[in-house]
């Protein structure tokens, strides 16, 4: 597929290398060569420079060969109109990246009529996952897939976890009909508290769940039977939403909710973040040391307070009430700030730290040091967001996860696939790729060694870099 990038950019810089991996064709416009000279240093692609906007560039970068063309520069307007030129010149698919995420939902910006299939708010998307974050202590991240009826989770093993105690094979030990017959939920709904230390409560628990991936620093596993689990793992579990809750309290038998949240930067990210705070009622604090934005942010937000300063300076953090009880993100424009007031949070006792950080090459270093708990990368929203356009007919969407490496694939199994009529186990799977989920109909199935795999089933398959080629080619047509 021939794709062409407006913006070159750490968004666009990073999409192109996406994109190369998986053997596109890729052409990037931007308007300062020298951003071009250096992605062209490190990448094989076609470069041009000029205004994304311009038809005179966009003809250059031959504009109508294209199969794609994906708009991602800091303007909305030229991001529009790139969209705008391409659709008239008969490129199949177009996305344009928006900061002003009014445009999502205003009457008045139709983007469909104007030839734009995915418009992609960078900062509701982390806004978000940060949300979700915050709401759920003990959660590192997640990731919404099949229309919402499974969720990756990634938490962090600590020293209390009942995960320590056995390997995961043994976790399970219990039968599921016990739980049944003491009338404790299989079917999603919690059972009472008292029963969360049981053998059969934790059978049931683990049943519903699937292990698909695991770090232990910078190595990768998948997690088998036999796996022991050490302090300090990040674990990625598929489950389904109303067992998060459920999973978590098991996961972390004294996790808390957090007394605040201090949010560092009163950009369009930390003012949307502190909104969804306030449509529930989540106490907030917004650091923000340009008074005239601070004023601004002031206006809109009704429940949070808003203050004037710098991240960084302990009094100010003192005055906004770091402690043990709060939970600090740092989303300003400046990363290295955002990295600093971290650490000083931390070292003041926060029990949770999340810096935005924008530039790769900082992202190994942090989580070598282990720096921070979480790491929130701004642009990789976008690029799950348009992975959908860039796959195979059977193919109908990816994710890429914030830590581990791979890709979350989702595929459907056609009357001709191989796969179709064999249970799980007597499937020869590429690499360590493992199936994480399946969705038949509007029923999740856990994918068991014994469960038969059907034509029209839409499974999830977890891929690891090298692996992923060969899952595109099983369903490529």
């Amino acid at each position: 597929m021939r794709i062409l990038i407006i913006g070159a950019g750490n968004a666009g810089r990073q999409l192109a290398a996406k994109l190369c991996d998986m053997s596109h064709a890729v052409v990037i416009v931007d308007r300062k060569p020298e951003r071009l000279a250096a992605i062209e240093a490190q990448l094989d692609v076609m470069t041009v420079v000029g205004s994304g906007s311009s038809p005179v560039t966009l003809e250059k970068a031959e504009l109508r060969k294209a199969d794609l063309l994906i708009a991602v520069t800091n303007s909305d307007e030229v991001n529009i109109l790139a969209c705008i030129c391409a659709h008239e010149a008969g490129v199949p698919n177009t996305v344009a990246r928006i900061v002003d995420s009014a445009l999502l939902h205003s009457p008045l910006f139709d983007y469909k009529r104007l030839g734009i299939d995915c418009l992609v708010s960078q900062n509701m998307e982390a806004a978000e996952d940060l949300f979700d974050i915050l709401s759920n202590p003990g959660l590192l991240e997640s990731v919404e897939l099949l229309d919402g009826r499974v969720l990756i989770a990634r938490i962090q093993v600590r020293t209390n976890s009942p995960l320590l105690r056995a390997t995961l094979g043994d976790l399970g030990v219990a039968p599921v009909e016990a739980t049944r017959a003491e009338g404790k939920a299989a079917n999603g709904s919690a059972p009472p508290p008292a029963s969360q230390g049981t053998e059969a409560y934790v059978s049931e628990l683990i049943a519903r769940v699937r292990f698909i991936t695991a770090m232990r620093g910078e190595s990768v596993y998948v997690p088998r039977g036999d796996t022991r689990f050490a302090v300090g793992d990040d674990v990625y579990v598929a489950l389904q939403p109303n067992d998060l809750h459920r999973f978590l309290d098991w996961a972390y038998p004294d996790r808390q909710a957090f007394g605040k949240s201090i949010i560092a930067g009163g950009g369009g990210l930390g003012l949307d973040l502190s909104r969804r705070l306030e449509t529930e009622s989540v106490p907030a604090v917004l650091l923000e040391r340009d008074a005239a934005r601070a004023g601004e942010c002031s206006d809109v937000l009704h429940k949070t307070l808003v203050l004037n300063g710098d991240a960084s300076d302990k009094e100010m953090l003192d005055s906004a009430g770091v402690g043990p009880d709060t939970a600090f993100v740092a989303i300003t424009g400046d990363e290295e700030l955002n990295i600093i007031s971290c650490m000083l949070a931390h070292k003041m006792g926060a029990a949770f730290t999340v810096a935005l950080v924008s530039k790769p090459e900082y992202v190994p270093i942090i989580r070598t040091l282990g720096l921070l708990s979480r790491v929130v990368s701004p642009h990789l929203s976008m690029i799950n967001a348009i992975l959908h356009f860039v796959r195979g007919k059977h193919i109908r969407a990816a994710v890429c996860l914030h830590k581990a490496p791979g890709e979350l694939l989702h595929v459907e199994v056609t009357s001709k696939h191989r796969w179709a009529g064999k249970p799980i186990s007597r499937i020869k799977m590429p690499g360590d790729c493992l199936i994480a989920t399946v969705l038949r109909g509007k029923e999740i199935h856990v994918p068991t060694g014994d469960l038969t795999i059907k034509a029209g089933d839409q499974l999830v398959i977890f891929a690891l870099p090298a692996d992923v080629g060969r899952v595109q080619s099983l369903f490529r047509n």
